[in-house]
């Protein structure tokens, strides 16, 4: 597994729904300056899960919400605005996030 990024060096969505679920080794939401990130887990049985960190809002602005049961769990450390400039935001609704 390798580096899950959602807004590199531009803009990126992701959207795990119905039952949907996504692995990765880590994950970047709003990588680089700039960038803009955005990621939604909704529904029960969706799933994102990360073998390592989890960063919302590296270097650029990101955003992750989870809605109506999703689950994201991260095995790592979860930074939400990692660096001066940068962004994070998360919203987690009848949903939940796990470190």
């Amino acid at each position: 597994d390798k580096t899950l990024i959602v807004g590199g060096a531009g803009n990126g969505v992701l959207e795990i729904k119905n039952g949907g679920q996504v692995t990765s080794q880590d994950s970047i939401i709003g990588a680089d300056l700039g960038s803009t990130g955005s990621a939604s887990v909704d529904g029960a049985g969706s799933l994102w899960k990360t073998l390592g960190d989890m960063i919302v809002g590296q270097s650029g602005d990101g955003s992750l919400s989870l809605t109506n049961g999703a689950k994201v769990q991260t095995a790592g450390n979860t930074v939400l605005g990692a660096q001066k400039g940068s962004s994070g935001k998360a919203s987690v609704d009848k949903s939940t996030l796990s470190t």
